[in-house]
C-alpha cells in the first residue's frame, strides 16, 4: 500500500494529467520534503524545478507571479500537452547519487526503471525531455 505522501503526489500529479501527452518531462525523484512536489500547488519555497521550467517556457521571471498562479502554469502545461513524472517515486532512492554518476549503475535503480518503463510507454510516441540532476545548471549554460 503506498504512503499517503505517495498518494497525495499521484493525485495531485493526475489531476494535471494532458488527455494526450506530447512531452514528458522526465526527473530523477520528487523532493524528500513530502510537503514539495512539482504539482502541488501551494509550495512556497525549495520548488525550483517548478519554476525553472515555468520561466523556460513562459518566458516569465517573476517567481512570486508563477508561485501564486501555479494552478494556472500547471494547467497551462497540461493544455499544451506537456506532464512531469518522476524516475523514482521514491526520492530516498537517489540518495548518494551526484550528478558525476550514473543513477543506472545502481541496482537499486532497475526497479525504477522498470517502473517509468511501463508508465512511459502508454505515452508513445510522445517526445521526451530529461531534466538534470542540477536544473540551475541548465539554466546559467542558456
Amino acid at each position: 500500500m503506498p504512503s499517503s505522501s505517495l498518494t497525495a503526489r499521484r493525485e495531485a500529479a493526475e489531476s494535471f494529467r494532458p488527455a494526450h501527452v506530447d512531452c514528458l518531462l522526465v526527473a530523477e525523484a520528487p523532493p524528500a520534503d513530502k510537503a514539495r512536489y512539482f504539482y502541488f500547488e501551494t509550495v512556497a519555497t525549495q520548488d525550483s524545478l517548478y519554476l525553472e521550467v515555468s520561466k523556460a517556457l513562459f518566458f516569465s521571471l517573476d517567481t512570486q507571479r508563477l508561485r501564486a498562479n501555479k494552478a494556472r502554469y500547471l494547467s497551462r502545461l497540461r493544455d499544451q500537452g506537456m506532464w512531469l513524472v518522476d524516475l523514482a517515486e521514491d526520492p530516498s532512492r537517489i540518495q548518494g547519487i551526484s550528478p558525476t554518476t550514473s543513477p543506472l549503475g545502481s541496482t537499486r535503480w532497475w526497479s525504477d526503471v522498470s517502473r517509468f518503463i511501463l508508465v512511459a510507454s502508454s505515452f508513445l510516441p510522445a517526445r521526451c525531455m530529461t531534466l538534470p540532476f542540477n536544473v540551475f545548471r541548465m539554466r546559467e549554460s542558456r
